[in-house]
């Protein structure tokens, strides 16, 4: 489609010249095919002008002037009136006869049928074939700039076909309806006799297929679109070229009926589908009864397009591709690689099928049309009613850098959808300013991208069922505005995993100077919150805007979590990851600039050496989360283990049950500790370490330099105990099943009370060690049975140690110090029952022992001797 029009100052893209005609495609059914093509010089033939409007002539006379015996070229002039309107019958007139040309409105291949207004305004003619047949236009269709405007609108309930060597020249306007027209209230509303005074297209029933193999434009040789094409039929078909400012397609559909004033008949039904004086659809695309709605015509109604359908705004303004079908839209052949067949639009396309069991299927160049132009949005099923599955494997046309590139939205919802073509958007220019920004991803069934997609601001991808990412995903593609990124699941059949293997991003950030960045803040959001056995699989790397972005990630299920990089240049950055499964694997690097939050309260969590978890705050809200080696079991050696697991200055964990990274086969119990590193190496570490599971507990915490830790939440029964009072908990005692609490860290460690209580607690063995001084600034409580079980006492080690209060423990349990502290010998209380419904501390100055805890546990005998009795060993 290559030209150039003089007077204009934009040219028609010359990368997609006309297409070669060629013959129909498979939709292209017996019932159109069956007849036989129009001679050569065959026009159309038994025609009589049935309507008209006000005033309105058609060469000269009014209704019941009959046009028989024409010849090429046939010519009908509208005039008397502005805006004239008429519409011709052509067969099925009762009593008419045509001996030259059979009746119907058909054109042979050397015949040409031309359409005049000396009226002025823009005219219209409604040709009606009544003939029983299909209409076959083989030849020329004509209206011209110089004649005067008429769009021409040629209908039949039998079908229509253009012919390959057809060619419709109109200007200001086509429509080919292959639809039932003959009858009076569609001709009485085309020629205005209504109460809005308006000309309408009202299409209801009768639906039959349309095949288009010509070539419909505004002007051929110029190169100039119709003001709009505008075709409709059961099945529409196209392997020609189209060309117009609007591209009308409605395969399979009616308008909604609605009641008005037609020939003076109040309460007459109408069916209006088009607008012949404003020239647009007058429709809005929402499925039902009410009046401006469409509905279902034809079940079966499809478009499917092998052709050039090309919609552009350089002459008339407009530039869309609009396409409603009750079933299926196809455009291009999977696999095929030719560049002249697709959907070209410069203000935008917009696709709807009203079929559960229908596609949208786009196999070809999915692009803008002129010099320069990039197609501004892609919207499939927005509209109320719009269902089926959507496939997308386009072609990317010339230099062009994604399959689909807009300067706008892409909003595409189905049921089973699949993006296996880039998506991008383009940013807008001072001259050329963006349409909107925004894509939009929504499967009722399924989602699976294979293909980098992304947005100038926010990128919504939803599924109700399996979602599959292998592509990226980004937002701010081109370094712009940025926005979220939000991945949802609701499905709730069982087994509705969502797998991300691609990049989730926003922004892309560069650092200007030492203390100046570009960027965005915006978050991304993935979550699979649909049934409990749903899972989330993410191995790329999820990364928010750099500007305070957050990311949160939140699964119903099981969660496996690759690399999460939230590490913004100005602070601000946040991760919260909730897992309501019972599995989660970390498997790569969580790093934040402001908080990690980590919840996952039924999940066995496991953390491969690659997992680490990096910013100022980390809380962990946690059943059990363990260091594992690379095989997802222990670690195999002590090598294998990272520096440190967990970089922050602030930790708090509320265990539920376990946190630990044990070696394989170990039972040196220090060196199966989770390592905890401070984000800011000149700071200490302050970690709150709530315990507050009702079975076996064992949390194994190493601080890499300075701590400072206390017991969080954790409760245990005895802290309303009195001292040789007499007092006993309420609820009872609960057994602790062996549960042990290992602090250690290389530097200093100083242990406080809890946040609900003046005491250190913990429901079982406690051991503090420390590089250089430990510090006890709080009474230490570990007791929750009479009966002690193997290291369920408590153990302080340490160069120097400062206790600042004393040990409250179990009925036979010791104090063990591996140094005298600096006060002096501390006091220990042990749990007494005299009555079986009285408990009290009394204090045992023999379970105060020397025992260095890092010795104990490689064997070495155990102090019996209380310090008491044997003093103290420096």
């Amino acid at each position: 489609m290559n030209g150039r029009i003089t007077n204009m100052s934009t040219v028609v893209n010359s990368n997609f010249a006309v297409k070669p005609l060629v013959a129909a495609v498979a939709l292209a059914f017996s019932a159109v095919s069956a007849y036989a093509a129009p001679t050569l010089n065959q026009m159309p033939g038994a025609g009589r002008v049935t309507h008209v409007s006000t005033g309105t002539t058609v060469n000269g006379t009014g209704v019941g002037t009959d046009f028989t015996g024409l010849t090429s070229p046939g010519s009908f002039t509208l005039s008397g009136a502005a805006n004239p309107r008429a519409v011709i019958q052509w067969g099925g007139v009762a009593g008419l006869t045509d001996v030259v040309n059979p009746a119907g409105f058909n054109i042979g291949q050397n015949a040409e049928v031309q359409f005049r207004n000396t009226g002025g305004g823009l005219g219209a003619v409604l040709n009606i074939d009544a003939s029983g047949n299909a209409s076959q236009i083989f030849g020329r269709l004509r209206n011209d700039f110089t004649w005067g405007a008429v769009a021409m609108f040629v209908a039949n309930a039998n079908g229509i076909t253009v012919g390959s060597s057809a060619v419709i020249t109109a200007p200001y306007g086509v429509g080919l309806i292959a639809a039932d027209l003959n009858n009076s209230t569609a001709k009485y509303d085309f020629v205005r006799n209504n109460s809005a005074a308006t000309s309408y297209i009202d299409v209801k029933s009768g639906h039959a297929p349309l095949v288009i193999n010509g070539y419909v434009s505004g002007d051929e040789v110029a190169n100039v679109p119709a003001q709009y094409v505008l075709l409709v039929g059961s099945n529409v078909t196209n392997a020609g070229n189209i060309y117009g400012a609007d591209v009308l397609v409605v395969a399979g559909m009616a308008a909604a009926t609605q009641k008005t004033t037609v020939n003076a008949v109040a309460n007459t039904e109408v069916n209006r589908l088009f607008n012949t004086d404003s020239t647009f659809l007058a429709i809005n695309g929402d499925l039902g009864t009410q009046a401006g709605n469409v509905s279902v015509a034809s079940a079966s109604g499809s478009f499917v397009n092998s052709g050039s359908l090309a919609a552009s705004d350089w002459y008339w303004g407009r530039g869309i591709v609009d396409v409603y079908a009750a079933s299926t839209i196809r455009s291009g052949t999977s696999g095929s690689t030719d560049v002249q067949v697709g959907v070209f639009a410069d203000a935008g396309i917009y696709l709807a099928t009203y079929s559960a069991t229908g596609k949208t299927e786009l196999y070809n160049v999915v692009s803008g049309y002129s010099t320069n132009k990039t197609l501004p949005e892609l919207i499939i099923n927005d509209v109320i009613g719009a269902a089926g599955d959507v496939t997308i494997s386009t072609l990317t046309p010339g230099t062009q850098p994604s399959s689909i590139y807009t300067t706008g939205d892409v909003w595409i919802k189905g049921g089973n959808v699949v993006i296996n073509s880039t998506i991008n958007h383009k940013l807008g220019t001072s001259s050329v300013p963006a349409g909107g920004d925004d894509l939009y991803i929504r499967g009722t069934k399924s989602v699976t991208i294979t293909a980098d997609v992304g947005a100038e601001t926010d990128v919504e991808i939803r599924s109700s069922g399996p979602m599959t990412i292998s592509g990226n995903v980004t937002s701010d593609t081109n370094d712009g505005g940025a926005g979220l990124v939000y991945i949802w699941n609701d499905g709730q059949q069982s087994g509705n995993t969502t797998t991300i293997s691609g990049n989730v991003s926003v922004g892309d950030v560069s650092k200007n100077s030492p203390t100046s960045f570009s960027g965005t803040g915006e978050n991304i959001t993935i979550e699979n919150l649909g049934a409990t056995s749903s899972n989330l699989v993410i191995t790329g790397t999820v990364t928010p805007g750099r500007d305070g972005g957050d990311a949160y990630i939140r699964s119903n299920g099981n969660l496996q979590l690759a690399k999460v990089d939230a590490d913004g240049y100005y602070g601000g950055n946040y991760v919260d990851i909730w897992v309501n499964g019972t599995t989660s694997k970390l498997q790569g690097s969580i790093t934040a600039s402001e908080e990690v939050e980590y919840t996952a309260t039924r999940a066995n969590t496991t953390l491969t050496p690659a997992a680490v978890i990096t910013a100022p705050d980390v809380y962990l809200d946690v059943l059990n989360f363990k260091g594992v080696g690379a095989s997802g079991t222990g670690y195999a050696d002590a090598s294998e283990k990272p520096a440190a697991q967990i970089v922050a200055n602030y930790v708090d964990v509320y265990a539920r049950g376990s946190v630990n990274a044990p070696i394989t086969g170990n039972t040196d119990w220090l060196k199966n500790a989770m390592a905890i590193e401070a984000y800011d190496p000149t700071q200490p570490i302050w970690a709150d370490v709530s315990a507050v599971g009702g079975g076996f507990q064992a949390i194994n915490l190493q601080f890499i330099g300075n701590a400072m830790v206390s017991s969080g939440d954790t409760y245990t029964p005895f802290q309303d105990v009195g001292f040789t009072t007499g007092t006993a908990p309420s609820g009872g005692l609960v057994p602790n099943g062996g549960s042990q609490l290992i602090l250690h860290a290389t530097g200093n460690l100083d242990i406080y009370n809890g946040w609900i209580s003046p005491y250190f607690e913990f429901p079982g063995g406690v051991v503090f060690k420390a590089g250089e001084a430990l510090t006890v600034n709080a009474p230490v409580y570990n007791a929750w049975t009479l009966e002690a079980l193997p290291y369920q006492g408590v153990f302080f080690e340490a160069p120097v140690i400062n206790q600042l209060g004393y040990v409250a423990t179990n009925g036979n349990s010791w104090g063990n110090w591996s140094v005298q502290p600096s006060a002096g010998t501390p006091t220990v209380y042990q749990i007494r029952q005299p009555l079986p419904t009285t408990l009290q501390f009394v204090t045992n100055p023999s379970a105060v022992v020397q025992n260095t805890y890092s010795e104990l546990i490689l064997g070495a005998p155990v102090n019996t001797c209380p310090a008491s009795v044997c003093g103290w060993t420096p």
